[in-house]
């Protein structure tokens, strides 16, 4: 901001944080970049101080996560129809990003060996790289699963190698779906008449 480095204090720091409208692991991991900053600040003379050092800041998320139960999930897929709970499904056993999720091409999913390679992520459908780069690690598959996604993509109007795994038909198999519009008009209701709160 406006301040020289040497005027630069852990409280004001907090506020700074404070006023971002990120989750809090991403403050926390701005906190990290500064932290750096500053080390290197100090390397080249430009200040003698790291003030961040001393700045609180939780990675705390402020809602508590839901994680469903095997037999919620059970239900919840008894409620959905395809292509939504061969979504879930994968979500469930994979632990996949949802952004990773919708990034599935058919091609990045090698029923002969048995694993899946998340290669891309999409937000906002725009297409870019995995989180993080332990996200791009082959992620093995059950013969379950794999008979799972062989059944969706026999029903699938968009069954080509380069084609979205849930690609929208709105699209005309262009895009993948939007995960909000999926999780609000599927899996809500889903849940919702499966008893899950």
């Amino acid at each position: 901001g406006h301040l020289p480095l040497p005027k630069v204090n852990p409280v004001a720091v907090e506020a700074w944080l404070d006023a971002l409208p990120v989750a809090p692991g991403t403050k926390a991991k701005t906190k990290g970049v500064m932290n750096v900053l500053f080390q290197q600040a100090m390397r080249y003379g430009w200040t003698t101080a790291n003030p961040i050092r001393l700045v609180r800041q939780s990675a705390m998320p402020l809602q508590e996560e839901i994680v469903l139960t095997p037999v919620e999930v059970a239900a919840l897929l008894a409620e959905l129809r395809d292509p939504f709970r061969t979504l879930v499904l994968l979500a469930a056993v994979t632990g996949l990003r949802r952004g990773e999720l919708f990034g599935l091409k058919w091609e990045d999913i090698d029923f002969t060996e048995k694993e899946i390679r998340v290669v891309r992520s999409v937000v906002d459908q725009i297409e870019g790289p995995p989180k993080t780069l332990a996200s791009r690690r082959p992620l093995p598959m059950s013969s379950e699963l794999a008979s799972v996604l062989q059944v969706w993509r026999d029903q699938s109007d968009f069954p080509v190698s380069t084609d979205w795994v849930f690609a929208s038909p709105q699209s005309i198999g262009a895009k993948p779906y939007w995960p909000d519009a999926v999780l609000k008009r599927h899996v809500l209701p889903a849940a919702k008449r499966a008893g899950i709160t």
